[in-house]
Protein backbone atom coordinates (compact mmCIF):
# COMPACT_ATOMS: atom_id res chain seq x y z
CA UNK A 1 0.00 0.00 0.00
CA UNK A 2 1.13 3.54 -0.66
CA UNK A 3 2.71 5.48 2.18
CA UNK A 4 0.41 8.53 2.09
CA UNK A 5 -2.88 6.57 2.57
CA UNK A 6 -1.28 4.61 5.41
CA UNK A 7 -0.14 7.81 7.15
CA UNK A 8 -3.58 9.38 6.72
CA UNK A 9 -5.24 6.23 8.04
CA UNK A 10 -3.08 6.20 11.17
CA UNK A 11 -3.62 9.90 11.74
CA UNK A 12 -7.39 9.46 11.46
CA UNK A 13 -7.19 6.51 13.86
CA UNK A 14 -4.68 7.61 16.49
CA UNK A 15 -5.48 11.33 16.79
CA UNK A 16 -9.19 10.83 17.70
CA UNK A 17 -8.23 7.93 19.99
CA UNK A 18 -5.68 10.09 21.82
CA UNK A 19 -8.13 13.00 22.06
CA UNK A 20 -10.84 10.70 23.45
CA UNK A 21 -8.31 9.17 25.86
CA UNK A 22 -7.08 12.58 27.05
CA UNK A 23 -10.63 13.83 27.62
CA UNK A 24 -11.55 10.59 29.40
CA UNK A 25 -8.49 10.79 31.67
CA UNK A 26 -9.28 14.42 32.45
CA UNK A 27 -12.86 13.56 33.33
CA UNK A 28 -11.65 10.65 35.44
CA UNK A 29 -9.27 12.99 37.26
CA UNK A 30 -12.08 15.44 37.99
CA UNK A 31 -14.36 12.64 39.13
CA UNK A 32 -11.61 11.25 41.37
CA UNK A 33 -11.09 14.69 42.90
CA UNK A 34 -14.84 15.05 43.43
CA UNK A 35 -15.03 11.68 45.17
CA UNK A 36 -12.01 12.64 47.26
CA UNK A 37 -13.71 15.89 48.28
CA UNK A 38 -16.91 14.02 49.12
CA UNK A 39 -14.93 11.65 51.34
CA UNK A 40 -13.12 14.54 53.01
CA UNK A 41 -16.38 16.45 53.51
CA UNK A 42 -17.93 13.38 55.13
CA UNK A 43 -14.95 13.08 57.46
CA UNK A 44 -15.06 16.83 58.18
CA UNK A 45 -18.74 16.51 59.06
CA UNK A 46 -17.87 13.80 61.58
CA UNK A 47 -15.15 16.02 63.06
CA UNK A 48 -17.60 18.95 63.22
CA UNK A 49 -20.09 16.69 65.00
CA UNK A 50 -17.46 15.96 67.64
CA UNK A 51 -16.65 19.66 67.90
CA UNK A 52 -20.35 20.49 68.23
CA UNK A 53 -20.75 17.99 71.06
CA UNK A 54 -17.68 19.42 72.77
CA UNK A 55 -19.12 22.92 72.44
CA UNK A 56 -22.45 21.82 73.93
CA UNK A 57 -20.64 20.09 76.77
CA UNK A 58 -18.61 23.23 77.50
CA UNK A 59 -21.71 25.44 77.48
CA UNK A 60 -23.42 23.02 79.85
CA UNK A 61 -20.33 23.15 82.05
CA UNK A 62 -20.33 26.95 81.98
CA UNK A 63 -23.98 27.10 82.97
CA UNK A 64 -23.49 24.46 85.65
CA UNK A 65 -20.68 26.57 87.14
CA UNK A 66 -22.29 30.01 86.87
CA UNK A 67 -25.67 28.92 88.27
CA UNK A 68 -24.36 27.63 91.63
CA UNK A 69 -22.00 30.60 91.90
CA UNK A 70 -24.89 33.01 91.50
CA UNK A 71 -26.84 31.14 94.19
CA UNK A 72 -24.16 31.55 96.87
CA UNK A 73 -24.92 33.73 99.90
CA UNK A 74 -23.07 37.06 99.54
CA UNK A 75 -22.29 37.16 103.24
CA UNK A 76 -20.69 33.71 103.26
CA UNK A 77 -18.86 33.68 99.93
CA UNK A 78 -15.47 32.56 101.19
CA UNK A 79 -16.79 29.69 103.27
CA UNK A 80 -19.22 28.41 100.65
CA UNK A 81 -16.62 28.67 97.89
CA UNK A 82 -14.14 26.64 99.96
CA UNK A 83 -16.79 24.05 100.73
CA UNK A 84 -17.79 23.84 97.05
CA UNK A 85 -14.19 23.36 95.97
CA UNK A 86 -13.81 20.47 98.39
CA UNK A 87 -16.45 18.22 96.84
CA UNK A 88 -16.44 19.38 93.15
CA UNK A 89 -13.54 17.75 91.24
CA UNK A 90 -13.96 20.24 88.38
CA UNK A 91 -12.83 23.14 90.62
CA UNK A 92 -9.13 23.81 90.91
CA UNK A 93 -9.12 27.18 92.72
CA UNK A 94 -11.72 29.65 94.02
CA UNK A 95 -11.39 33.40 94.41
CA UNK A 96 -12.99 36.61 95.66
CA UNK A 97 -11.64 39.91 94.29
CA UNK A 98 -12.91 43.42 94.94
CA UNK A 99 -13.36 45.82 92.03
CA UNK A 100 -10.36 47.77 93.30
CA UNK A 101 -8.20 44.74 92.71
CA UNK A 102 -7.85 43.63 96.30
CA UNK A 103 -7.84 39.85 96.54
CA UNK A 104 -9.90 38.55 99.43
CA UNK A 105 -9.69 34.82 98.59
CA UNK A 106 -7.22 33.27 98.72
CA UNK A 107 -5.92 35.68 101.35
CA UNK A 108 -2.55 37.01 100.10
CA UNK A 109 -1.63 37.90 103.69
CA UNK A 110 -2.21 34.43 105.05
CA UNK A 111 -0.25 31.26 104.44
CA UNK A 112 -0.56 30.24 100.75
CA UNK A 113 -0.01 26.88 99.17
CA UNK A 114 2.10 26.57 96.05
CA UNK A 115 -1.03 26.10 93.94
CA UNK A 116 -2.66 29.24 95.42
CA UNK A 117 0.48 31.28 94.86
CA UNK A 118 0.65 30.12 91.18
CA UNK A 119 -3.04 30.91 90.79
CA UNK A 120 -2.59 34.50 91.99
CA UNK A 121 0.41 34.97 89.70
CA UNK A 122 -1.45 33.57 86.70
CA UNK A 123 -4.39 35.94 87.02
CA UNK A 124 -2.48 38.91 88.48
CA UNK A 125 -3.24 41.27 85.56
CA UNK A 126 -6.93 40.34 85.64
CA UNK A 127 -7.33 40.73 89.39
CA UNK A 128 -5.51 44.10 89.43
CA UNK A 129 -7.74 45.49 86.66
CA UNK A 130 -5.17 45.65 83.86
CA UNK A 131 -7.36 43.24 81.88
CA UNK A 132 -11.14 43.67 81.67
CA UNK A 133 -13.43 41.11 83.25
CA UNK A 134 -16.15 41.64 80.70
CA UNK A 135 -15.43 41.26 76.98
CA UNK A 136 -18.58 40.05 75.23
CA UNK A 137 -18.14 37.42 72.54
CA UNK A 138 -21.07 36.34 70.28
CA UNK A 139 -22.67 33.10 71.39
CA UNK A 140 -21.79 31.33 68.12
CA UNK A 141 -21.20 27.83 66.94
CA UNK A 142 -17.64 26.50 66.67
CA UNK A 143 -15.46 27.67 63.81
CA UNK A 144 -15.34 24.86 61.25
CA UNK A 145 -12.54 25.93 58.92
CA UNK A 146 -9.32 24.07 59.64
CA UNK A 147 -7.14 26.97 58.52
CA UNK A 148 -8.66 29.17 61.22
CA UNK A 149 -7.32 26.76 63.83
CA UNK A 150 -3.74 27.04 62.60
CA UNK A 151 -3.99 30.84 62.66
CA UNK A 152 -4.66 30.76 66.40
CA UNK A 153 -1.05 29.85 67.15
CA UNK A 154 0.09 33.27 65.92
CA UNK A 155 -1.99 34.96 68.62
CA UNK A 156 -1.81 32.37 71.36
CA UNK A 157 0.74 33.99 73.76
CA UNK A 158 -1.19 35.46 76.68
CA UNK A 159 -4.30 36.02 74.59
CA UNK A 160 -7.36 37.14 76.53
CA UNK A 161 -10.77 35.69 75.88
CA UNK A 162 -13.95 36.39 77.81
CA UNK A 163 -17.59 35.62 77.34
CA UNK A 164 -20.28 37.36 79.32
CA UNK A 165 -23.00 34.89 80.14
CA UNK A 166 -26.53 35.67 81.25
CA UNK A 167 -27.39 35.25 84.87
CA UNK A 168 -28.57 31.89 86.12
CA UNK A 169 -31.96 33.43 86.60
CA UNK A 170 -32.93 35.96 83.99
CA UNK A 171 -35.39 37.48 86.52
CA UNK A 172 -32.48 38.66 88.70
CA UNK A 173 -30.69 41.53 86.98
CA UNK A 174 -28.53 42.27 90.02
CA UNK A 175 -25.49 40.18 88.96
CA UNK A 176 -23.36 39.54 85.97
CA UNK A 177 -21.37 36.43 85.12
CA UNK A 178 -18.71 35.41 82.65
CA UNK A 179 -16.42 32.69 81.31
CA UNK A 180 -12.79 33.57 80.72
CA UNK A 181 -10.43 31.31 78.72
CA UNK A 182 -7.03 32.51 79.98
CA UNK A 183 -3.61 31.68 78.55
CA UNK A 184 -0.53 31.58 80.71
CA UNK A 185 2.73 30.03 79.60
CA UNK A 186 0.94 28.80 76.46
CA UNK A 187 -1.51 26.75 78.52
CA UNK A 188 -5.25 27.25 78.65
CA UNK A 189 -6.90 28.03 81.99
CA UNK A 190 -10.66 28.47 82.39
CA UNK A 191 -12.29 30.85 84.85
CA UNK A 192 -16.00 31.20 85.73
CA UNK A 193 -17.00 34.37 87.62
CA UNK A 194 -20.00 36.18 89.05
CA UNK A 195 -20.49 39.72 90.37
CA UNK A 196 -23.54 41.03 92.25
CA UNK A 197 -24.39 44.73 91.95
CA UNK A 198 -21.40 46.59 93.28
CA UNK A 199 -20.02 43.58 95.08
CA UNK A 200 -16.75 41.76 94.47
CA UNK A 201 -15.92 39.40 91.60
CA UNK A 202 -15.91 35.79 92.74
CA UNK A 203 -15.75 32.46 91.02
CA UNK A 204 -13.69 29.36 90.33
CA UNK A 205 -10.90 28.12 88.11
CA UNK A 206 -11.70 24.87 86.23
CA UNK A 207 -9.49 21.82 86.69
CA UNK A 208 -8.49 21.12 83.07
CA UNK A 209 -7.46 17.54 83.79
CA UNK A 210 -10.89 16.71 85.18
CA UNK A 211 -12.47 18.57 82.29
CA UNK A 212 -10.56 16.42 79.78
CA UNK A 213 -11.77 13.28 81.55
CA UNK A 214 -15.33 14.50 81.02
CA UNK A 215 -14.71 15.41 77.35
CA UNK A 216 -12.82 12.21 76.46
CA UNK A 217 -15.93 10.04 75.85
CA UNK A 218 -17.19 12.60 73.35
CA UNK A 219 -13.98 12.31 71.33
CA UNK A 220 -13.89 8.52 71.49
CA UNK A 221 -17.50 8.12 70.46
CA UNK A 222 -16.70 9.03 66.85
CA UNK A 223 -13.69 6.73 66.43
CA UNK A 224 -13.83 4.48 63.40
CA UNK A 225 -11.61 1.71 62.18
CA UNK A 226 -8.33 3.17 60.97
CA UNK A 227 -9.41 6.69 61.92
CA UNK A 228 -8.15 8.56 64.99
CA UNK A 229 -9.83 11.65 66.45
CA UNK A 230 -7.74 13.81 68.75
CA UNK A 231 -8.45 16.90 70.85
CA UNK A 232 -5.36 19.13 70.56
CA UNK A 233 -4.26 22.39 72.12
CA UNK A 234 -2.86 25.43 70.33
CA UNK A 235 0.66 23.99 70.29
CA UNK A 236 -0.48 20.82 68.56
CA UNK A 237 -0.16 18.66 71.67
CA UNK A 238 -2.67 15.84 71.87
CA UNK A 239 -4.83 16.06 75.00
CA UNK A 240 -7.34 13.29 74.29
CA UNK A 241 -7.46 10.85 71.40
CA UNK A 242 -9.20 7.77 70.06
CA UNK A 243 -7.82 5.18 67.69
CA UNK A 244 -4.36 3.69 67.32
CA UNK A 245 -2.54 6.31 65.25
CA UNK A 246 0.38 7.86 67.11
CA UNK A 247 -0.48 11.57 67.18
CA UNK A 248 2.38 12.63 69.45
CA UNK A 249 5.03 12.59 66.73
CA UNK A 250 5.33 14.49 63.47
CA UNK A 251 2.26 12.92 61.93
CA UNK A 252 0.15 15.60 60.28
CA UNK A 253 -3.63 15.42 60.64
CA UNK A 254 -5.81 14.91 57.62
CA UNK A 255 -7.94 17.86 58.71
CA UNK A 256 -8.72 20.01 61.78
CA UNK A 257 -11.75 21.91 62.98
CA UNK A 258 -12.01 24.32 65.92
CA UNK A 259 -13.33 22.62 69.04
CA UNK A 260 -15.40 25.39 70.65
CA UNK A 261 -15.33 29.19 71.24
CA UNK A 262 -15.16 28.31 74.94
CA UNK A 263 -11.92 26.38 74.24
CA UNK A 264 -10.02 28.81 72.03
CA UNK A 265 -7.07 27.47 70.04
CA UNK A 266 -8.14 23.89 70.80
CA UNK A 267 -9.10 21.79 67.82
CA UNK A 268 -10.46 18.41 66.83
CA UNK A 269 -7.88 16.77 64.54
CA UNK A 270 -8.41 13.70 62.38
CA UNK A 271 -5.58 11.26 61.61
CA UNK A 272 -5.41 8.26 59.31
CA UNK A 273 -6.72 7.50 55.84
CA UNK A 274 -9.78 9.32 54.60
CA UNK A 275 -12.67 6.80 54.39
CA UNK A 276 -13.72 6.49 50.77
CA UNK A 277 -10.42 7.86 49.43
CA UNK A 278 -9.44 4.33 48.45
CA UNK A 279 -12.71 3.97 46.56
CA UNK A 280 -11.95 7.19 44.69
CA UNK A 281 -8.45 5.98 43.78
CA UNK A 282 -9.83 2.58 42.80
CA UNK A 283 -12.43 4.28 40.61
CA UNK A 284 -9.77 6.35 38.87
CA UNK A 285 -7.50 3.34 38.40
CA UNK A 286 -10.29 1.15 37.07
CA UNK A 287 -11.58 3.92 34.83
CA UNK A 288 -8.05 4.59 33.59
CA UNK A 289 -7.57 0.89 32.88
CA UNK A 290 -10.83 0.80 30.91
CA UNK A 291 -9.75 3.88 28.93
CA UNK A 292 -6.39 2.26 28.15
CA UNK A 293 -8.18 -0.93 27.06
CA UNK A 294 -10.55 1.16 24.92
CA UNK A 295 -7.70 3.01 23.22
CA UNK A 296 -5.74 -0.22 22.79
CA UNK A 297 -8.83 -1.85 21.26
CA UNK A 298 -9.17 1.05 18.81
CA UNK A 299 -5.49 0.90 17.84
CA UNK A 300 -5.44 -2.91 17.61
CA UNK A 301 -8.70 -2.96 15.68
CA UNK A 302 -7.37 -0.32 13.31
CA UNK A 303 -4.15 -2.28 12.92
CA UNK A 304 -6.11 -5.42 12.12
CA UNK A 305 -8.20 -3.54 9.56
CA UNK A 306 -5.06 -2.10 7.99
CA UNK A 307 -3.40 -5.50 7.99
CA UNK A 308 -6.54 -7.06 6.50
CA UNK A 309 -6.69 -4.38 3.81
CA UNK A 310 -3.02 -4.86 3.08
CA UNK A 311 -3.43 -8.66 2.97
CA UNK A 312 -6.48 -8.32 0.71
CA UNK A 313 -4.60 -5.98 -1.58
CA UNK A 314 -1.63 -8.33 -1.63
CA UNK A 315 -3.83 -11.37 -2.30
CA UNK A 316 -5.63 -9.49 -5.06
CA UNK A 317 -2.29 -8.58 -6.62
CA UNK A 318 -1.08 -12.18 -6.27
CA UNK A 319 -4.26 -13.54 -7.82
CA UNK A 320 -3.99 -11.06 -10.66
CA UNK A 321 -0.41 -12.17 -11.24
CA UNK A 322 -1.56 -15.78 -10.92
CA UNK A 323 -4.22 -15.30 -13.60
CA UNK A 324 -1.67 -13.63 -15.86
CA UNK A 325 0.85 -16.42 -15.28
CA UNK A 326 -1.75 -19.13 -15.84
CA UNK A 327 -2.88 -17.44 -19.04
CA UNK A 328 0.73 -17.25 -20.19
CA UNK A 329 1.38 -20.85 -19.17
CA UNK A 330 -1.71 -22.05 -21.04
CA UNK A 331 -1.05 -19.97 -24.10
CA UNK A 332 2.49 -21.23 -24.67
CA UNK A 333 1.78 -25.00 -24.82
CA UNK A 334 -1.50 -24.47 -26.64
CA UNK A 335 0.26 -22.41 -29.30
CA UNK A 336 2.97 -25.03 -29.61
CA UNK A 337 0.47 -27.90 -29.83
CA UNK A 338 -1.62 -26.04 -32.42
CA UNK A 339 1.39 -25.15 -34.54
CA UNK A 340 2.82 -28.68 -34.65
CA UNK A 341 -0.62 -30.25 -35.10
CA UNK A 342 -1.34 -27.97 -38.08
CA UNK A 343 2.01 -28.86 -39.65
CA UNK A 344 1.23 -32.55 -39.31
CA UNK A 345 -2.37 -32.13 -40.51
CA UNK A 346 -1.32 -30.18 -43.62
CA UNK A 347 1.19 -32.88 -44.54
CA UNK A 348 4.10 -30.48 -44.63
CA UNK A 349 6.34 -32.81 -42.65
CA UNK A 350 7.51 -35.69 -44.77
CA UNK A 351 10.29 -37.24 -42.73
CA UNK A 352 9.20 -39.82 -40.17
CA UNK A 353 11.85 -38.67 -37.68
CA UNK A 354 10.45 -35.12 -37.69
CA UNK A 355 6.94 -36.44 -37.31
CA UNK A 356 8.02 -38.37 -34.23
CA UNK A 357 9.75 -35.28 -32.83
CA UNK A 358 6.66 -33.16 -33.44
CA UNK A 359 4.42 -35.77 -31.81
CA UNK A 360 6.74 -35.96 -28.81
CA UNK A 361 6.61 -32.16 -28.47
CA UNK A 362 2.80 -32.29 -28.65
CA UNK A 363 2.75 -34.99 -25.94
CA UNK A 364 5.17 -33.03 -23.71
CA UNK A 365 3.15 -29.86 -24.05
CA UNK A 366 -0.08 -31.78 -23.37
CA UNK A 367 1.50 -33.21 -20.19
CA UNK A 368 2.55 -29.71 -19.25
CA UNK A 369 -1.03 -28.53 -19.72
CA UNK A 370 -2.25 -31.47 -17.63
CA UNK A 371 0.07 -30.56 -14.74
CA UNK A 372 -0.97 -26.94 -14.92
CA UNK A 373 -4.69 -27.75 -15.01
CA UNK A 374 -4.27 -30.27 -12.16
CA UNK A 375 -2.51 -27.64 -10.07
CA UNK A 376 -5.27 -25.13 -10.69
CA UNK A 377 -7.99 -27.68 -9.95
CA UNK A 378 -6.23 -28.89 -6.79
CA UNK A 379 -5.76 -25.31 -5.65
CA UNK A 380 -9.45 -24.59 -6.17
CA UNK A 381 -10.51 -27.70 -4.24
CA UNK A 382 -8.09 -27.00 -1.42
CA UNK A 383 -9.22 -23.37 -1.12
CA UNK A 384 -12.85 -24.53 -0.90
CA UNK A 385 -12.03 -27.49 1.41
CA UNK A 386 -13.42 -29.86 -1.21
CA UNK A 387 -10.27 -31.89 -1.81
CA UNK A 388 -10.98 -35.58 -1.18
CA UNK A 389 -8.37 -38.30 -0.75
CA UNK A 390 -8.62 -42.03 -1.34
CA UNK A 391 -6.13 -43.44 1.15
CA UNK A 392 -4.76 -46.93 0.58
CA UNK A 393 -1.55 -48.72 1.48
CA UNK A 394 0.81 -48.28 -1.49
CA UNK A 395 4.47 -48.99 -2.12
CA UNK A 396 5.91 -45.46 -2.27
CA UNK A 397 9.16 -46.71 -3.83
CA UNK A 398 7.35 -48.45 -6.67
CA UNK A 399 5.24 -45.36 -7.39
CA UNK A 400 8.35 -43.16 -7.27
CA UNK A 401 10.20 -45.36 -9.78
CA UNK A 402 7.27 -45.30 -12.19
CA UNK A 403 6.93 -41.48 -11.97
CA UNK A 404 10.66 -40.92 -12.54
CA UNK A 405 10.61 -43.26 -15.52
CA UNK A 406 7.70 -41.32 -17.04
CA UNK A 407 9.65 -38.07 -16.62
CA UNK A 408 12.89 -39.46 -18.01
CA UNK A 409 12.45 -37.80 -21.47
CA UNK A 410 12.14 -34.43 -19.73
CA UNK A 411 15.22 -35.12 -17.65
CA UNK A 412 17.15 -36.15 -20.78
CA UNK A 413 16.05 -33.02 -22.61
CA UNK A 414 17.14 -30.85 -19.65
CA UNK A 415 20.48 -32.67 -19.53
CA UNK A 416 19.94 -33.95 -15.98
CA UNK A 417 21.15 -37.28 -14.66
CA UNK A 418 18.72 -38.86 -12.20
CA UNK A 419 19.84 -41.45 -9.63
CA UNK A 420 17.74 -43.38 -7.13
CA UNK A 421 19.17 -44.94 -3.98
CA UNK A 422 17.91 -46.43 -0.76
CA UNK A 423 16.26 -49.63 0.51
CA UNK A 424 13.97 -51.50 -1.84
CA UNK A 425 11.51 -52.57 0.83
CA UNK A 426 9.79 -51.04 3.84
CA UNK A 427 8.02 -48.15 2.09
CA UNK A 428 4.43 -49.41 2.07
CA UNK A 429 2.52 -46.44 3.51
CA UNK A 430 -1.06 -45.10 3.45
CA UNK A 431 -1.27 -42.69 0.51
CA UNK A 432 -3.60 -41.20 -2.03
CA UNK A 433 -2.12 -42.28 -5.33
CA UNK A 434 -2.99 -39.13 -7.31
CA UNK A 435 -1.94 -36.77 -4.52
CA UNK A 436 1.42 -38.51 -4.04
CA UNK A 437 2.04 -38.48 -7.78
CA UNK A 438 1.11 -34.80 -7.98
CA UNK A 439 3.53 -33.97 -5.14
CA UNK A 440 6.40 -35.87 -6.74
CA UNK A 441 5.69 -34.32 -10.14
CA UNK A 442 5.77 -30.83 -8.62
CA UNK A 443 9.14 -31.55 -6.98
CA UNK A 444 10.66 -33.01 -10.15
CA UNK A 445 9.20 -30.23 -12.28
CA UNK A 446 10.72 -27.71 -9.88
CA UNK A 447 14.14 -29.41 -10.23
CA UNK A 448 13.95 -29.47 -14.03
CA UNK A 449 13.03 -25.77 -14.25
CA UNK A 450 15.47 -24.35 -11.71
CA UNK A 451 18.29 -26.89 -11.21
CA UNK A 452 18.97 -28.23 -14.68
CA UNK A 453 22.31 -26.37 -14.81
CA UNK A 454 23.53 -28.63 -12.02
CA UNK A 455 22.96 -31.61 -14.31
CA UNK A 456 22.02 -34.00 -11.51
CA UNK A 457 19.09 -34.97 -9.31
CA UNK A 458 19.67 -37.47 -6.55
CA UNK A 459 16.59 -39.16 -5.13
CA UNK A 460 17.25 -40.95 -1.83
CA UNK A 461 14.88 -43.11 0.19
CA UNK A 462 15.69 -42.97 3.89
CA UNK A 463 14.16 -44.91 6.76
CA UNK A 464 15.14 -44.12 10.36
CA UNK A 465 14.06 -42.72 13.71
CA UNK A 466 12.64 -39.64 11.96
CA UNK A 467 10.41 -41.82 9.79
CA UNK A 468 10.46 -42.71 6.14
CA UNK A 469 11.56 -39.95 3.80
CA UNK A 470 12.29 -39.27 0.16
CA UNK A 471 15.04 -36.68 -0.41
CA UNK A 472 15.31 -34.76 -3.71
CA UNK A 473 18.81 -33.25 -3.95
CA UNK A 474 20.02 -31.04 -6.80
CA UNK A 475 23.00 -28.85 -7.59
CA UNK A 476 21.05 -25.84 -8.75
CA UNK A 477 21.40 -22.24 -7.48
CA UNK A 478 19.50 -23.08 -4.28
CA UNK A 479 16.99 -20.78 -2.60
CA UNK A 480 18.00 -17.35 -1.29
CA UNK A 481 17.77 -17.00 2.49
CA UNK A 482 15.22 -14.18 2.19
CA UNK A 483 12.82 -16.49 0.33
CA UNK A 484 13.11 -19.67 2.39
CA UNK A 485 10.39 -18.84 4.93
CA UNK A 486 7.91 -18.01 2.14
CA UNK A 487 8.94 -20.84 -0.16
CA UNK A 488 5.76 -22.84 0.42
CA UNK A 489 3.36 -19.90 0.40
CA UNK A 490 0.80 -19.87 -2.38
CA UNK A 491 1.59 -17.62 -5.34
CA UNK A 492 5.12 -17.04 -4.07
CA UNK A 493 7.94 -17.24 -6.58
CA UNK A 494 11.55 -16.18 -6.31
CA UNK A 495 11.04 -14.38 -9.63
CA UNK A 496 7.34 -13.87 -10.41
CA UNK A 497 7.67 -11.71 -13.50
CA UNK A 498 6.12 -12.84 -16.76
CA UNK A 499 9.47 -12.40 -18.44
CA UNK A 500 11.11 -14.85 -16.04
CA UNK A 501 13.26 -17.54 -17.55
CA UNK A 502 11.01 -20.18 -15.98
CA UNK A 503 7.38 -19.05 -15.92
CA UNK A 504 5.06 -20.65 -13.41
CA UNK A 505 2.07 -20.05 -11.16
CA UNK A 506 3.74 -20.24 -7.75
CA UNK A 507 1.36 -23.00 -6.65
CA UNK A 508 3.32 -26.21 -7.09
CA UNK A 509 5.17 -26.38 -3.78
CA UNK A 510 2.24 -24.95 -1.83
CA UNK A 511 -0.16 -27.56 -3.23
CA UNK A 512 2.34 -30.39 -2.78
CA UNK A 513 2.94 -29.57 0.90
CA UNK A 514 -0.79 -29.13 1.60
CA UNK A 515 -1.69 -32.50 0.10
CA UNK A 516 1.13 -34.29 1.93
CA UNK A 517 0.12 -32.72 5.22
CA UNK A 518 -3.51 -33.69 4.62
CA UNK A 519 -2.30 -37.31 4.29
CA UNK A 520 -0.20 -37.09 7.47
CA UNK A 521 3.14 -36.33 5.85
CA UNK A 522 4.99 -33.13 4.97
CA UNK A 523 7.47 -31.44 2.63
CA UNK A 524 10.37 -29.43 4.04
CA UNK A 525 13.34 -27.63 2.56
CA UNK A 526 16.92 -27.41 3.65
CA UNK A 527 20.03 -26.15 1.83
CA UNK A 528 22.34 -28.83 0.44
CA UNK A 529 25.94 -29.00 1.53
CA UNK A 530 28.18 -27.88 -1.31
CA UNK A 531 25.39 -25.87 -2.96
CA UNK A 532 21.97 -26.64 -4.27
CA UNK A 533 18.68 -27.50 -2.66
CA UNK A 534 17.24 -30.45 -0.78
CA UNK A 535 13.48 -31.03 -0.66
CA UNK A 536 12.43 -33.74 1.79
CA UNK A 537 9.14 -35.53 1.24
CA UNK A 538 8.10 -36.96 4.63
CA UNK A 539 5.85 -39.99 4.21
CA UNK A 540 2.89 -40.66 6.52
CA UNK A 541 3.31 -43.18 9.30
CA UNK A 542 1.76 -46.51 8.44
CA UNK A 543 2.26 -50.21 7.96
CA UNK A 544 5.60 -51.35 6.59
CA UNK A 545 5.83 -54.29 4.27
Amino acid sequence: MKRVPIILFWLMLIVPALVVGAVAFRLLGHEGERLQRVAEDALRARAQLVAGELDLAMRDLRDSMVGPLAALEPDRLAGELDDWAQYNPLIRNVFVVEESGKVLLPDPEGPLSGEERSFLQRFDSLFEGREPWERPVPDSAPVTVADDVSSYSVRRSFARWSEVAPSASRDEPDYRSGWIPWFSENKLHLLAWVRRADGPYYGAEIEVTALLARLAPLVRSEAGEGITFALRDGDGRTLVQSGVVDTSGETEPVLEVAASPLLPHWSVAVFGPVPGAGVARGFVLMGGLLVVIFIAAIVIGGSLLLWQAHAGRRDAAQKTTFVSNVSHELKTPLTTIRMYAELLADGRVKEDAKKKDYLRVIIDQAQRLTRLVNNVLDFSRIEQNRKRYTIEVLDARELLVRILEMQRPRFDEAGMKVSLSGPEEGFAVPLDRDAFEQAVLNLTDNAIKYASDGQELQVELVSGVQGRRIRFLDRGPGVPVSHRERLFQKFHRVDDSLTSRHPGTGLGLSIARKMMRDMGGDIVFEPRNGGGACFILCLPEGRAS
